[in-house]
């Protein structure tokens, strides 16, 4: 079983052994990671982090967001939702902007097929 644990700094742990034993993963990011996923390991952090951990490497994607970002829900590695502070809302690799019509943060949303 594969685990990943991310946190502040920018740290990304690995486990390949249940969580007995860890190794860092370097994010090149120093902002706090906030939220990783289940299916495709996109991260999420302040600031508008959004990484996606591919083996022992890190992709890193420029969101266009400034707003923290909590969450993600990645049902179809090419659509993610991402989501966070004052109702940030974002679509795809592409990150396009979604009204939430909120200024609420927003926790990842659960898709049901």
């Amino acid at each position: 079983m594969i685990l990943h644990i991310v946190g502040n700094n920018g740290v990304i742990l690995k486990s390949t052994s249940s969580g007995n034993n860890w190794i860092p993963i370097n994010s090149n990011v120093s902002s706090d990671l906030l939220n990783i996923s289940n299916d495709y390991y996109y991260v999420t952090g302040e600031n508008g982090a959004v990484l996606r951990i591919n083996n022992n490497s890190v992709v890193n994607y420029n969101s266009g967001s400034s707003e923290d970002l909590c969450g993600v829900n990645d049902y179809n590695i090419y659509s993610p939702v991402f989501c966070g502070a004052n109702g940030t809302v974002l679509i795809g690799t592409e990150f396009s902007p979604i009204s939430s019509n909120t200024i609420s943060e927003l926790v990842p949303p659960k898709i049901y097929n």
